[in-house]
Formats: C-alpha cells, structure tokens, sequence
C-alpha cells in the first residue's frame, strides 16, 4: 500500500519583543526610519530594499500579491490606524549567504530551508520554511516534528555543515537582527515571547480516502479514532493514544477548523497547526497558498497580541506606544470580523483568549 501522505510543507516561527521599541538610539543608521512612523511610511512606498550587513531588508508591499494575507493586512493597518498605521506593518527581511536545510536519517530526508525575518518596530520573528514532495506515513511527520521540538542528537537542521537543533538556528537568526539592527554598543533589549510555534501541512496521497474530522461534510464518513489520533501525534511529536484523543476531544484542547472537502485543521494554541488538503486541491495555487496564510495570521496575531499585553509596560508616557497599541488592538479585530475572509484566522481570532481579549483592550 502507498504511503499516506504525497507532500509535506513545514513553517515554524519564534517571536522577540523589544523592551524599548522606537528608540533612535539604539538603532543602526540605515534603521532609524524605524522610529518615525512618518519616514517609515515612506520606505514602505518606496519599495526599494536596505542592504544590511546581513540581512536584505523589503517593504512588505514588494511581492505581498503573492501573499493574500499580507496583503490584506498591510491594506487593514495603513487604512484603520492613523498615522501610527504603518508601524504595525512588518519589514520582510531575508539572510544574506544563509546555508540551512532540515536533514534526517529517519525518515531519510532532506530539504533546504528558507528564512524569513519580520521586522517590526516592536519587535521580530524568525520563519523558517521547507517542503518536500516524497512519500512519507504518519510515523515519519511524527518524527519529524519531534526533532524539531528537542535539542538532542540527531540534530536535524544543517547550517554551514554543522549540525543543529531548531533552538540554536533560532539563536543564530537573533544574533543576526541584533547586529544588523542595533547601533554598536547599544540594544533596546529583547524578550523571547513565543519559543516556536510549528505549523504542517500534509497533502494525502491519491490512495488515501477523503474523510472528515468534525461534522462536515455530512456525505463523508468519519475518520476513525486511531486515525484521528495519529493526526495529533503528527503535530505534536509524541504518541497520542486512543483513550488521550478522546479525552482531548472531550475537554476541547485543541481547536478544529473545518474546510471544504473534508480538509480540516487541529490548532494547539501553545504547539501550532496541522493542515490536511485533499489530493483534490490545487497545491500550487490554493494549498500552498492557504499553509503559508495560516502560518501567517498565527505570526502576526500573536505579534499583535504580545505588543498589547505589554502596552503598560512599553507605552507608559509614550504616547506614540500607546496608539501603536491602540491600532493594534484595532487591527486584530478588523481581521477577526469579516474584513479579512478566511475561516481559519477568524476561528483563531475568536478563539484564542488572549487574543480575543487584545481585540477589545
């Protein structure tokens, strides 16, 4: 029998919040638009990169028709937010010279990874990205997203030859932005907010029958609980037993969106997100599409929701934070009522407390 899963696409992202962010003394030359919201809308319209020591760093508007989400978001921001509207539109930067791939033994595995930086002037966070077009089963994503959780040998990623774990090609991405961003001798300081978040999207193979998780569509049959438990230990790198799952299921754990076709999604607010497409869908245009627009609204949700819960602590008689903190409150809700069409960044703005209580602050 052939394997069940035809593709994999994996995106994990940390996220850094600086402890004072816009302060022009602490910035590089090349950066200090950062700090003025009016010089920053200007880069942003220029469209015109900024070569850094070692980082090449984008207008979010260059190429964001690739990208539905980001798009839409930089459109919410500019137009919901005043003249502090840009500010809460990142800078996409890429690594100069950068040799990284995800390589294991087992499943036999290997893929270059693509990095990603976005820059806010409140912060960043590092996306790490690869795909593979090869026949895996359960087992095999299980493994993969284990490595990907422990620092222990067998390092999975390969970064100039060396061997490393997630954590330390993290490390090595915010040793990056601190040299290239901050002015020598000098640093806003940073906190780790989010460790890693993963997100995987698993394209079934051809063999494999179109079920449903939840209660759409009716016409199909129900994936069985052993299945659905395998779901689970796929994203979350451990075994998940039948008895686990139903519990899980029982106490709401974990948030199911459903899709069209029997596609579906399981998001654990603290792990991350596992995708399943139908072989029916059109990966290159629709399925690609819709992994990296979920791997987004999770980034920039949790970016927005992190600035906010600090605003005390950040905007205390700085009341060019306190707008930012305003208009990103009112960003994440113009994204979570309609204005931005996509039922899974509606069910994780609706859901995940913290930011549903972001939104209302």
């Amino acid at each position: 029998m052939a394997a069940p899963i035809a593709r994999l696409h994996v995106s994990v992202f940390d996220l850094h919040l600086w402890k004072s962010p816009l302060n022009k003394k602490t910035l590089k030359d090349d950066l200090q638009f950062l700090a003025d919201p009016a010089k920053y809308a200007t880069f942003q319209a220029a469209e015109t990169a900024v070569e850094l020591a070692n980082l090449r760093a984008f207008p979010l508007t260059v190429r964001s028709d690739r990208s539905r989400f980001w798009l839409r978001y930089a459109t919410l921001a500019v137009n919901g937010s005043g003249n502090v509207g840009h500010w809460l539109v990142p800078l996409r930067c890429r690594p100069k010279n950068l040799q990284l791939s995800f390589d294991v033994r087992s499943p036999n595995l290997a893929a270059k990874t693509f990095a990603t930086i976005w820059l806010w002037p409140f912060g960043w966070a590092s996306q790490l990205e690869f795909a593979v077009r090869a026949p895996l089963d359960f087992s095999d994503v299980q493994t993969i997203t284990q490595a990907l959780r422990e620092k222990k040998d067998p390092l999975p990623y390969v970064l100039a030859d060396n061997r490393k774990s997630l954590s330390a090609v993290f490390s090595h991405l915010a040793g990056i932005v601190l040299q290239d961003v901050c002015a020598a001798g000098k640093s806003p300081g940073e906190d780790l907010m989010l460790t890693k978040h993963i997100n995987v999207t698993l394209v079934p193979s051809k063999e494999m029958p179109i079920q449903r998780y939840g209660s759409i569509p009716p016409s199909l049959p129900r994936w069985s609980d052993a299945e659905r438990s395998r779901f689970h230990a796929a994203l979350l790198g451990k075994n998940v037993t039948v008895l686990d799952l139903l519990k899980r299921e029982k106490d709401s754990v974990f948030m199911l969106t459903q899709l069209d076709g029997g596609n579906f999604g399981l998001t654990y607010f603290e792990e991350g997100t596992l995708l399943i497409l139908g072989p029916a869908s059109n990966w290159r245009e629709k399925g690609r599409c819709l992994a990296r627009n979920v791997s987004n609204v999770s980034l920039a949700a949790f970016a927005l929701q992190k600035f906010v819960a600090r605003r005390d602590q950040v905007a205390k008689d700085k009341p060019k934070l306190e707008k930012l903190a305003q208009a990103a409150s009112v960003l994440l809700d113009d994204l979570a009522t309609g204005r931005y069409s996509n039922a899974f960044s509606r069910k994780l703005l609706e859901m995940n407390g913290p930011v549903r209580r972001a939104r209302a602050a």
